[in-house]
């Protein structure tokens, strides 16, 4: 019976697409709302590349050793707010996600300082990807939609950062990809 269905794509193909990371390059995750994700992306950096999550927290450093372990990658984890990275240079990271499950439960405020600190985090031409979720609800579990005053939101935060090409990358049902690219310095700055 099996050979007439065919299994589903990987939970993180879409993903793994959206953020677009190569071998051998530099990945930071602020906020531990997917570190499965996390883990996918360093199997992608391989060891010739790094991947680190930020968060704090026993529970959120359990979490990534869980994922890490479950992928067969190596992810750093770095006990410290996601609003300000002690021991990481500026222009480090070839990409910057933002993947809390908690987004809209921070202040605003809050919300700002962690899109400033992937701004410098970020090496310019880098990126920084918010992934923004629905939580589960409706009949049988059905995704939410993630509200576009969130998706809005993300983008004037990234504009205002100093992103440039800020976009929203896609939308799912449950899941908004928003996109915005450092700028690399232009000649004579």
């Amino acid at each position: 019976m099996s050979k007439w269905f065919r299994s589903g794509l990987p939970p993180h193909q879409t993903a793994l697409a959206m953020l677009g990371v190569k071998a051998g390059q530099t990945a930071v995750f602020l906020g531990a709302g997917d570190a499965d994700l996390a883990a996918e992306i360093a199997r992608i950096t391989g060891l010739n590349g790094r991947t680190l999550l930020v968060d704090q927290g026993e529970p959120a450093r359990r979490k990534v050793d869980a994922a890490a372990g479950r992928a067969g990658a190596l992810v750093e984890f770095a006990d410290a707010p996601v609003t300000s990275v002690a021991g990481e240079g500026r222009d480090t990271f070839d990409l910057a996600a933002i993947t809390m499950d908690r987004w809209s439960h921070l202040a605003a405020d809050e919300r700002r300082r962690c899109v400033g600190e992937a701004f410098r985090l970020v090496r310019p031409g880098g990126r920084i990807v918010i992934v923004l979720r629905a939580g589960k609800g409706g009949w049988l579990g059905k995704a939410k939609t993630v509200p576009r005053e969130l998706a809005d939101e993300a983008l004037a935060l990234l504009t205002a950062a100093g992103s440039r090409a800020v976009r929203v990358l896609g939308e799912l049902p449950g899941t908004t990809y928003v996109e915005g690219v450092k700028p690399r310095p232009t000649a004579g700055t």
